[in-house]
């Protein structure tokens, strides 16, 4: 899932511009933090069979430092694939 939408982000011509514009926009109430009720919606329309075993499964990965959000730092670093996703 991070493979498909890291390419989609970065074939853009404004790869970082990209990247922005996806987090403001999985960031539904836009407090700069993507929770795991916006991370949730976002997965199950890129992916309708997404569960929520999976959802916690990528918001512990992608969260690095364990406040229950997502922010952009933990999101650019998700996409540009700096700490592989555990299982």
């Amino acid at each position: 899932m991070r493979r498909l939408i890291r390419n989609g982000l970065l074939e853009a011509d404004e790869g970082v511009d990209a990247v922005l514009e996806a987090f403001r926009a999985w960031d539904v109430d836009g407090d700069g933090r993507i929770d795991p009720t916006e991370l949730e919606r976002v997965l199950v329309l890129l992916n309708p069979s997404f569960t929520k075993t999976d959802m916690t499964k990528m918001m512990k990965a992608i969260d690095k430092n364990k406040d229950g959000s997502i922010d952009y730092e933990e999101f650019t670093d998700w996409i540009a694939d700096k700490k592989p996703m555990k299982k």
